[in-house]
């Protein structure tokens, strides 16, 4: 009798062992896949935050250029007209 109720005792718990590693291996999956999305969704983000970058940069550039042309210009003709 007390051994038909370890070995009772004994699968039951066996059992209760393979369903938590079933749902340990669960949430290790829901897990990965969550950070997997949210880090696709940031990285997609900061990149285009560096294209938009890139783009105010090269913006800055062309009218850093076309300042100091009319500058120049401007100079030119206060000379001209001086």
């Amino acid at each position: 009798m007390l051994s038909n109720i370890y070995r009772q005792h004994t699968e039951h718990t066996s059992v209760l062992k393979q369903k938590q590693e079933k749902k340990k291996r669960e949430l290790l999956t829901s897990a990965e896949q969550l950070t997997r999305r949210v880090l696709d969704g940031l990285n997609d983000e900061v990149s285009e935050c560096y294209k938009n970058q890139k783009r105010i940069d090269h913006a800055c550039k062309q009218l850093t250029t076309q300042t100091n042309l009319l500058l120049k210009q401007s100079q030119a003709w206060i000379t001209l007209i001086g």
